[in-house]
């Protein structure tokens, strides 16, 4: 079976009966996404944006291979507590709404491993991003 592939050329994984039913949807027009990835260029690297369309929301990362920034939902005292044993690199930007926002604006709260990268609050999130790299 083909899965479906996006504009960015990553592959999709959905269960056989999910990708049916969406591509049913697609035949009849009905597809919104809720799911956006991209590649974004910054300074000479790569890094993923991602956007999750939720009712009354929009949850925005952008993620490295070490680490991730995010908007406000974001639980950074849920990362250095009860994950700690996970050694989460991340940051988190309030108020945000865009990747370019996300970029752009200073980290409200980080997480201690992010803080052993010289990662701290008041950062903008493009410069944490590159000690992620």
């Amino acid at each position: 079976m083909d899965l479906p592939k996006t504009q960015t050329g990553i592959y999709t994984k959905i269960p056989p009966i999910s990708y049916y039913i969406w591509n049913n949807l697609v035949s009849m027009g009905r597809v919104i996404s809720m799911i956006h990835v991209e590649p974004i260029t910054m300074d000479g690297m790569t890094v993923i944006g991602i956007e999750v369309k939720l009712p009354k929301t929009n949850l925005v990362m952008i993620t490295t291979n070490k680490g991730y920034i995010m908007c406000g939902a974001l639980d950074v005292e849920l990362l250095n507590t009860r994950l700690k044993e996970r050694g989460i690199i991340a940051g988190r930007a309030t108020g945000v709404r865009t990747w370019e926002d996300l970029l752009e604006s200073p980290l409200s709260d980080v997480t201690t491993e992010a803080e052993k990268l010289g990662i701290h609050a008041g950062m903008k999130g493009k410069d944490a991003l590159k000690l992620m790299m």
